[in-house]
């Protein structure tokens, strides 16, 4: 648990920049409460003037004030809820936006050990609940601290006995709330493990629903996510359910219990004439008022337990990566070396690449070939450096890719994928992704794979769908296409990034490609299980 706490205080220290604003929210938050408080006393003293027999004169007089008062009260605790809530929302905001970041910069093996559902939930769950208990949490703690103070402070100057019973009630009720807040943090974690789960099915599950319909087997994957939320899930949800009920139970009895034991006490001593009718209504009203804050700390303890667990699980998220630095590239002329003795993803793995030495120059083009299953798309993982050769070093102009920074590297190479990540937007912000590229560069790249046709006809402001849903596959990948060669790659690499094109189409694309690498004297490296691609290359390499 040491570990795990200091892993958290670290990520707190990540909001130091929110400090001021968090130290004004306090002093609003603190003179919410006071007045809130003293409004509450003021009833108690207007009632005692009432049947203390006053004038009307002052009993006006002392309404007017109290009215006065609630007013101020009800103005700032607008202003507080107004400003707690946009504070909480901004960490949140601040956290989530930091984590993205850093996803960015993880290397490929981060993205092997972990699901999608449970990236997904680090930064959405667990990073939102370490924002607001860093900057909200801390705050709640303080204020409810200063409340109970004020108001047992209060009650034991208005009467002592009463309020040393009020003191023991608060302190066994905290004390009680808290052993079982306690209880949840390890089945709160369970749970959040189940939810991650069910997320990577669902998610997983939404990718391949049209291969789930022609596979026509919908009653599995039913069944599988039945059993994984009505199982494993819902098991953990019943015990969380169990100690949230007792939670429950013990709330309501105190708050009944405290209250009507106030009344009771106040009722012998007001009989015995000594405290007034106003002291009794202040000890039930401020009783009452004890309760919200004692449960408030208790949730603190529990919240600060639970993000101490979600803090052990996401620092490694807010870790940054380490960039090796090298000499700088030279960006006028590319070459390429691969040299792998041997390659396999674990020491106790077969290898998969091995006795691969090969020099290219600019202007070549290399055709990779081999069955499937032969390491293809991992030989082109490797040259763009996102894993280390285990035995060998594949060099940009003698630069091991794996030394040079991302930013140098993809500078250098680009590469499209089997599959293209098409974003909801725009044509235009599909190929330009933020760059201020002008539109005549636009529409010349998509003259160069095909797709000024498509662009006159809509226009580049054209509304693309979530992944591309209304483009079909051939136009999500010459757009992909465009992408990548309006940023002018030294090293090109295609992973069967024309299979779903016609072969007209196909043909005048790839010469339209021939002609981009001879032209920048660049490097192409292509796979495909179609044989057009083939015919551009000079160069095979066969796996």
């Amino acid at each position: 648990m040491g570990m795990a706490s200091t892993k958290y205080w670290q990520l707190v220290k990540l909001f130091r920049n929110y400090r001021k604003r968090q130290v004004a929210l306090f002093v609003v938050c603190v003179i919410a409460v006071l007045l809130n408080l003293y409004f509450v006393y003021q009833i108690q003293e207007f009632v005692d003037v009432i049947t203390a027999g006053a004038t009307l004169a002052t009993i006006w007089k002392s309404f007017v004030r109290i009215l006065a008062i609630g007013i101020v009260a009800l103005l700032m605790g607008i202003v507080q809820n107004r400003m707690w809530h946009t504070f909480r929302y901004m960490l949140m905001n601040q956290m989530q936006t930091m984590m993205y970041r850093k996803l960015l910069m993880k290397k490929a093996i981060f993205y092997d050990e972990h699901t999608t559902g449970e990236i997904v939930s680090a930064v959405m769950n667990d990073g939102s609940l370490i924002a607001e208990t860093a900057g909200i949490s801390i705050l709640m703690f303080f204020l409810n601290s200063m409340q109970i103070i004020v108001i047992l402070g209060v009650l034991i100057w208005k009467n002592a006995l009463m309020g040393g019973i009020a003191l023991v009630i608060g302190v066994v009720y905290f004390v009680l709330v808290n052993r079982i807040n306690g209880s949840m943090r390890d089945t709160y974690k369970d749970y959040s493990q189940n939810v991650a789960e069910v997320n990577q099915h669902l998610t997983e599950d939404v990718k391949a629903v049209l291969e789930i319909k022609t596979l026509n087997e919908k009653a599995f994957f039913m069944k599988r996510f039945h059993e994984h939320v009505w199982g494993r899930q819902f098991d953990s949800a019943k015990r969380l359910v169990r100690l949230d009920v007792l939670a429950y139970g013990v709330n309501n009895f105190i708050s009944v219990i405290f209250p009507v034991t106030m009344v009771l006490l106040g009722g012998i001593f007001l009989w015995r004439g000594m405290i007034t009718i106003g002291t009794v209504l202040l000890f039930y009203t401020y009783s009452q008022k004890l309760i919200e804050p004692l449960n408030n700390l208790a949730d603190f303890y529990r919240g600060t337990q639970v993000a101490v667990g979600a803090a052990d699980r996401i620092h490694d998220y807010l870790t940054d990566e380490e960039e090796e630095s090298c000499a700088p590239v030279d960006t006028d002329v590319v070459t390429l070396s691969v040299d792998i003795d041997a390659f396999q993803w674990k020491p106790e793995d077969k290898v998969i690449l091995n006795g691969i030495h090969e020099v290219y120059q600019g202007g070549d083009r290399i055709f990779i070939s081999g069955e499937s299953g032969r390491g293809k798309t991992t030989l082109l993982k490797l040259i763009c450096g996102f894993y280390p050769v285990t035995q060998g070093c594949i060099g940009i102009n003698g630069t091991d890719v794996c030394r040079m920074s991302e930013q140098e590297r993809f500078d250098r190479i680009k590469i499209q994928f089997q599959e293209p990540v098409i974003l909801e937007g725009t044509l235009r912000e599909n190929i330009a992704l933020g760059d201020p590229f002008a539109d005549a560069e636009i529409e010349q790249v998509l003259r160069l794979v095909m797709l000024d046709g498509f662009a006159r006809e809509h226009g580049l402001d054209y509304a693309i769908q979530e992944s591309g849903r209304n483009l079909s596959g051939g136009q999500k990948q010459r757009l992909a296409l465009a992408r990548v060669l309006i940023r002018k790659p030294r090293i090109l690499i295609l992973d069967e990034a024309t299979n779903g094109l016609d072969e007209a189409t196909e043909a005048q694309v790839l010469n339209n490609i021939l002609e981009y690498v001879a032209s920048t004297q660049s490097i192409l490296i292509a796979t495909s299980h179609k044989p057009a691609i083939q015919g551009i290359c000079n160069r095979k390499l066969e796996l």
